[in-house]
């Protein structure tokens, strides 16, 4: 029940009156009540602004590979279904490394610090979109065949003329051998008998990508004798 703010206007030559009041930046937030006389008007206070756009980046379609150009697009949308355009777009694209298929016991695995490759800033066009552009280089003192798949983590933040900022990121995963095939097919098949198998080839981020390649079926050679 304090009072917050308490203002004195005098009415115009059409008996109305104008005035600001600054909602408190300390302090409980909640309902509030602007009252005048009898009258009054109830609002809720919040701590924080809702926002007016979102920013979104697209996933990297294909297979890119280490030393290449790899090219990041997204867009900023009001949530209006307006476009944010001429906002600044400031990005950092960071590198880390990983080994998920160390089996090299009587070797330590190698170690590689975070560094960060790329940042500037780019506008949005009148779209809304924005194009950010940076080159995957590798870790050259990690040797090749312990193949290390190289993490890049590009984060963009969209400052729009209002000063509202939003974030976005996006994580793509590069390496010396940049396919990964899945052959899903049962262990056990039964002879005569037809079932179908699977084979799914996706890129180091987990994305389908097209994929020509030669399947071979060979016939194992049986034991001369079985053994109890």
């Amino acid at each position: 029940g304090d009072i917050v703010e308490r203002q004195t206007s005098i009415t115009n030559d059409f008996g109305s009156i104008n005035g600001v009041l600054t909602a408190p930046s300390i302090g409980l937030t909640g309902g509030m009540t602007i009252r005048i006389g009898n009258s009054s008007r109830y609002i809720r206070v919040e701590e924080y602004k809702r926002p007016k756009f979102e920013v979104t980046i697209n996933p990297v379609e294909g297979t890119s590979a280490l030393n290449d150009t790899v090219t990041i697009t997204g867009r900023a949308k009001a949530y209006a279904g307006s476009s944010v355009d001429n906002a600044t777009v400031t990005y950092a694209v960071r590198r880390n490394a990983r080994f998920p298929y160390w089996r090299r016991w009587y070797e330590p695995i190698p170690e590689s610090p975070t560094v960060y490759l790329a940042n500037g800033s780019v506008t949005t066009s009148s779209d809304g979109s924005f194009t950010i552009r940076f080159v995957a280089r590798p870790d050259e003192s990690i040797r090749r065949h312990t193949l290390p798949l190289f993490t890049f983590t590009i984060d963009a933040t969209v400052s729009d003329v209002n000063g509202e900022t939003h974030d976005a990121r996006e994580i793509i995963t590069l390496g010396y051998v940049s396919t990964n095939v899945d052959l899903s097919i049962p262990e056990v098949v039964q002879s005569g008998s037809s079932q179908a198998g699977r084979i799914v080839a996706t890129n180091l981020s987990g994305r389908p990508i097209p994929f020509k390649g030669e399947l071979r079926v060979e016939r194992l050679a049986p034991p001369s004798r079985l053994t109890r």
